[in-house]
């Protein structure tokens, strides 16, 4: 009898080390006085793909009254790229790679902006090739109780630790980053000043190839190789809250010819 309750002691240890290992519990937070900034990084010359950020929403019925943070040309914008050098947030070693730099000022003078906040204000950031889905409205206002501080809302190759919401994952340090790089794409995600606060510091510690390491990338490998994991970041690990569409003559792919 008890080397048979032994056992059953030690198939019940087993289980719940199981269960913890494999599953990470998420907080949540009130979030009555929590507030939504939403920002979409576009160019004014892009309205076809702000028009088509509105059929997607007009065809599902989720509104997001959004405001536009003005994408970089780097050519008319020479100024932000000294800035984000001056404050050590990236170098450069191809200027001919105005794209990539152009899209990773954007979206770090976005960064700028946003941790000057306070922490009850959350911000949902859209790039122009976003796209709204049936479940995106309930699912910011789902997101937004969770203690996080950036969650990726839709990503290319979604990677890290399950939690006991279904479908979000939870980013971890991963001693060897490497590519094919997990958690890319920065077409919908939700940040809080703290987040974006990390993100500077990230980019300061690392000092980034702004031209050679594209946005999504650099984001990617900071978070995941911080063995402190002192950034709450989530991951979305399905395509129903939000779609992405890539196209072929974006200003990116067209800047860096």
């Amino acid at each position: 009898m008890n080397v048979l309750l032994a056992i059953v002691l030690i198939v019940s240890i087993v289980s719940i080390v199981s269960i913890v290992l494999v599953s990470v519990s998420v907080s949540f937070k009130n979030s009555t006085e929590a507030r939504l900034h939403t920002y979409m990084i576009t160019l004014p010359h892009d309205q076809w793909k702000r028009d088509r950020f509105q059929q997607s929403m007009d065809s599902c019925g989720g509104y997001f009254d959004y405001k536009q943070w003005e994408g970089v040309i780097v050519r008319e914008r020479p100024d932000i790229l000294k800035w984000t050098i001056d404050n050590k947030l990236g170098h450069v070693t191809n200027e001919k790679l105005k794209g990539n730099i152009g899209s990773a000022l954007a979206h770090i003078t976005l960064w700028d902006f946003v941790a000057r906040h306070n922490e009850n204000d959350h911000f949902l950031i859209f790039e122009d090739n976003a796209l709204v889905q049936k479940k995106s409205k309930q699912a910011i206002a789902d997101m937004m109780k969770i203690d996080y501080d950036m969650l990726y809302l839709r990503a290319l190759r979604p990677r890290g630790r399950k939690t006991q919401i279904p479908g979000l994952l939870k980013s971890t340090y991963e001693p060897e980053v490497k590519e094919p790089m997990p958690n890319v794409w920065l077409s919908s995600y939700l940040l809080k000043p703290s987040g974006a606060r990390q993100l500077l510091e990230y980019f300061k510690e690392h000092n980034f190839d702004l031209s050679t390491t594209i946005i999504d990338r650099a984001v990617s490998r900071a978070i995941l190789s911080d063995p402190s994991e002192k950034m709450k970041v989530f991951v979305v690990d399905h395509g129903e809250f939000f779609g992405h569409v890539e196209t072929k003559g974006d200003t990116r792919r067209r800047e860096n010819s």
